[in-house]
C-alpha cells in the first residue's frame, strides 16, 4: 500500500500526464478516497498554471507537450537524493520564479499573481489583462457570456457561458464491478471565465439515484467526502484559474461510484454531478452535468 507522501510525489507528473496508465490509475483511486491528497493536487494545478503564464510572457510561442511515443531519450542521472513532497513542489515554484525572472519581468509579477487582489492574477502582459485579440482574460471578472453553440447529449445544460459533461466507462456492470465516471467543464462562451480549482469535493456534489428517483445512499467514504462540500466558504485567490473560450479542462480525478455509493443491488441507476460557487469573484452559481443512466446485473 502506497502512503500519500509517495502519492504526493506523482502530482506534478500527473497533471503533465507523465504518469504511467497504472500509476494514473492508482493515484486516481487514492484521490477519491483521500481527505488530504485533493488539495495538493489543487497546489500542483496552480504551479501548472503559473508555470504556463511565466513561460508565455517571455516565450509566447513555448507549448509544453507529452514525449513523443517510441522516442527513447538518454537518461539523465543526478547526484541528488529523491525530492520529498515538499521539496519538489518548492522546487517547481521556484523555477516559476527563475523563468519570470530570466524574462526581465521581475519579483514584482509573481507578487501579483499570488496576491489577495485576485483582480491582478491573471494579467497577462503591458496591455493590462487583454489577450491578442483585446479579450479581457482576467479570471476574476464575474463573466457570464452568452453560448457559443448547443453540445451533444454528454453534455448538461449550458449556464452562465459553462457547460458540464460526464461519461461512464460502460453502461452495464456486475455487482462489485468498478464503475468509473469521468468528468469535465467546457468554457462555450467567447471569454475566458474563472474557475475555482480548489478540490473536488469543496465545490462538486455526485448524485446517484435508483430506478424510484430515490438517493442512493452512501458509503462511509463517500459520505466523508459529500461533507466537505461548501461552496460558500473562502477560497484562496490563487485556486482561480481562467478557462480560455471554447475550451474544455478535466475537474478532478476520475470518480469510482462503488466505493461511495451502496450500489449492491441488481437495478436501475442514474449519476449526474453539480458544480456550484457562491465567491464574489469568478463563475458564480450552480452548474449541473448531464444525467447518465447505467444497469447493475448480478
Amino acid at each position: 500500500m502506497e502512503s500519500c507522501e509517495q502519492y504526493q510525489n506523482q502530482m506534478l507528473d500527473y497533471v503533465y500526464d507523465l504518469l504511467e496508465e497504472g500509476e494514473r490509475t492508482s493515484l486516481q483511486r487514492h484521490l477519491t478516497a483521500c481527505m488530504n491528497c485533493p488539495t495538493v493536487l489543487a497546489t500542483a494545478r496552480r504551479q501548472q498554471g503559473l508555470l504556463a503564464r511565466a513561460s508565455k510572457l517571455s516565450f509566447p510561442d513555448i507549448r509544453f507537450k507529452r514525449p513523443v511515443a517510441g522516442v527513447t531519450l538518454a537518461p539523465m542521472v543526478l547526484p541528488f537524493p529523491r525530492r520529498t513532497k515538499r521539496r519538489r513542489l518548492i522546487g517547481w515554484a521556484v523555477a516559476a520564479a527563475l523563468l519570470i525572472s530570466v524574462g526581465g519581468l521581475g519579483a514584482h509579477r509573481l507578487q501579483k499573481w499570488a496576491a489577495a487582489d485576485t483582480d491582478k492574477i491573471a494579467e497577462t502582459g503591458p496591455n493590462k489583462g487583454n489577450d491578442e485579440n483585446g479579450r479581457d482574460m482576467n479570471p476574476a471578472a464575474n463573466i457570464n457570456p452568452g453560448p457559443i453553440h448547443n453540445l451533444g447529449s454528454d453534455w448538461g445544460p449550458e449556464t452562465k457561458g459553462l457547460a458540464a459533461g460526464i461519461t461512464l466507462d460502460g453502461r452495464v456492470f456486475r455487482v462489485g464491478q468498478p464503475i468509473v465516471v469521468k468528468y469535465r467543464t467546457r468554457n462555450t462562451s467567447t471569454a475566458p471565465i474563472g474557475i475555482w480549482h480548489s478540490g473536488f469535493w469543496r465545490n462538486h456534489r455526485v448524485i446517484v439515484h435508483d430506478a424510484a428517483d430515490q438517493d442512493v445512499p452512501f458509503l462511509p467514504r463517500g459520505e466523508r467526502n459529500d461533507k466537505q462540500f461548501a461552496p460558500r466558504a473562502p477560497h484562496d485567490p490563487s485556486e482561480l484559474q481562467p478557462l480560455g473560450p471554447d475550451k474544455e479542462e478535466s475537474n478532478g480525478p476520475d470518480i469510482y461510484l462503488t466505493q461511495l455509493f451502496k450500489l449492491t443491488q441488481p437495478g436501475t441507476y442514474t449519476v449526474r454531478f453539480v458544480y456550484e460557487e457562491r465567491q464574489t469573484q469568478g463563475w458564480d452559481g450552480t452548474l449541473e452535468s448531464n444525467t447518465v443512466k447505467f444497469e447493475i446485473e448480478k
